[in-house]
């Protein structure tokens, strides 16, 4: 009897290994798919409202993306679509924090970084810029925001999985204003100068204009920061007040190099402009590379999702 019971005893054991066996595996599967539901479709045809003719994407062995199209139009909404493909949680979270809008997809955490990106107020800024813009520049942007909105109304799967973890609502459409708050938050990441200003303006409540030239000379005929001027007659405390108040995932470390050649002294006799971005590394990069051409344009290199 022992012997018996021993054995259905291993037997049930055996079953129940196997019943948590399946069922690990039947979540890994599940899971796998899941993630997977987010990949790029990189093969096939995709169907996209608002194309005038046909578009190639042809992906290398890198995973660059070449775009080919008959319109200017069609090639940055095509550019629009394959960045939300590949980097949608990284231009959700960038036109958030443009927006002071983290905190709802985050929790209270973000809500210090939120007040503060609204007393900057740059989205409404980027708002405004858009009404100043060329013909030319705001059908670009609209046509880079229908791909991206082609995308969120026409991927089967996940967004993106950061969102569904995240429990987040469905993504609002891509807007022209959202683009363009992705150059206000650059500039805010590449103001280091602006403590020399603060600096510069502050003592400017203490010291004679002759004594700040001596701290600061114009050189190279270069034009003396304004900031000073500006707040002429501000409370003395007011710079620190602001200082204090920068968002600390814009917190600048430095600025960027540019420099530029003649075409007097290249091969091609065209010019050549290189730059040097001083970014910390982070993940995924905040470049994306891409060539794009149409009958009326060829470029490529380092776009930004966004």
């Amino acid at each position: 009897m022992r012997r018996r019971r021993r054995g259905r005893a291993w037997r049930l054991l055996g079953w129940a290994v196997c019943g948590v066996a399946a069922l690990l595996a039947a979540a890994a599967t599940g899971g796998y798919l899941w993630l997977r539901s987010s990949l790029p479709q990189t093969t096939g045809s995709i169907a996209l409202p608002g194309l005038a003719a046909s578009v190639d994407v042809v992906r290398d062995r890198r995973g660059i993306p070449h775009i080919r199209a008959w319109t200017d139009s069609d090639a940055y909404l095509a550019l629009g679509f394959v960045h939300a493909q590949d980097r949608f949680f990284q231009m959700e979270l960038m036109r958030r924090l443009g927006a002071g809008r983290l905190a709802e997809l985050i929790g209270s955490a973000a809500v210090g970084i939120d007040r503060r990106m609204r007393i900057f107020d740059l989205y409404r800024l980027a708002e405004a810029a858009f009404d100043h813009l060329g013909p030319e520049t705001r059908a670009a942007l609209e046509a880079y925001a229908e791909g991206v909105n082609a995308y969120i109304d026409t991927h089967p799967g996940v967004l993106a999985p950061e969102l569904a973890i995240l429990l987040a609502p469905r993504p609002e459409p891509w807007r022209p204003a959202d683009s363009l708050v992705w150059g206000r938050l650059m500039a805010m990441r590449l103001s280091e100068n602006m403590w020399t200003e603060a600096l510069r303006a502050g003592l400017a409540e203490r010291l004679e204009p002759k004594r700040i030239d001596e701290l600061w000379p114009d050189l190279r005929g270069e034009a003396p920061p304004s900031l000073g001027a500006a707040q002429d007659g501000a409370d003395p405390e007011f710079f620190d007040a602001l200082l204090r108040a920068w968002p600390p995932p814009l917190a600048p470390v430095t600025a960027s190099n540019v420099w530029a050649v003649s075409g007097r002294h290249t091969e091609t006799g065209r010019p050549i402009l290189a730059n040097d971005p001083h970014l910390g590394f982070s993940a995924p990069i905040l470049w994306y590379l891409a060539r794009v051409e149409t009958p009326t344009l060829s470029t490529s290199g380092a776009t930004v999702p966004g």
